[in-house]
């Protein structure tokens, strides 16, 4: 692009000084167009902004049995969970339980739960409080996004702000259970 920008200026200046070539302004021209074009093709278009990567998680204790369920003490540990079920290995039947309030401000957020890989469980939240978890702009925005069977005990959100293309809620966007 930027060769074909400087082709551009240079057949512009050779206009200027009255020896304009209109084929080498026409080659320049679309060689610009078209690298612009390709990009938008070629590149990535859906990135999740939200996205939760490797170095933002921590691993909580526990097995995630329900004699030992994986006890969430800090934001990373929330976010291990996304990212555990979500790019790794769905999370079934596992036993959560929350030992503090969460504050998720600043945080990214990556709904527990996608289409290939739901989320089933037991969530205890003990009393707690997970506050300023925010999400837009995706299918399913949520503490979780798609679950089969879930249980949530005494869990309070505060603060959360969900938009969606198709599904959203506080709790859960979408609860995909067969019969």
């Amino acid at each position: 692009v930027f060769i074909s920008i400087l082709g551009i200026i240079k057949s512009m200046k050779n206009s200027w000084q009255r020896e304009f070539n209109i084929n080498y302004f026409m080659i320049a021209l679309l060689l610009a167009v078209s690298f612009l074009l390709a990009s938008f093709i070629f590149l990535p278009q859906n990135i999740n902004p939200y996205a939760i990567t490797q170095d933002m998680i921590s691993t909580p204790e526990g097995d995630g049995s329900e004699s030992s369920p994986y006890k969430i003490t800090q934001n990373s540990e929330l976010m291990w969970l996304s990212y555990q079920n979500n790019n790794v290995s769905p999370l079934q039947n596992v036993f959560i339980s929350l030992q503090a309030n969460l504050d998720m401000s600043g945080q990214n957020w990556e709904a527990i739960g996608t289409d290939s890989n739901t989320f089933s469980g037991t969530l205890l939240g003990n009393g707690h409080t997970i506050s300023n978890l925010t999400l837009s702009g995706v299918t399913y925005a949520g503490l979780f996004g798609i679950t089969g069977m879930l249980t949530i005990d005494s869990l309070n959100l505060a603060g959360v702000n969900f938009s969606a293309t198709s599904y959203a809620g506080a709790f859960v966007a979408r609860a995909s259970v067969a019969n």
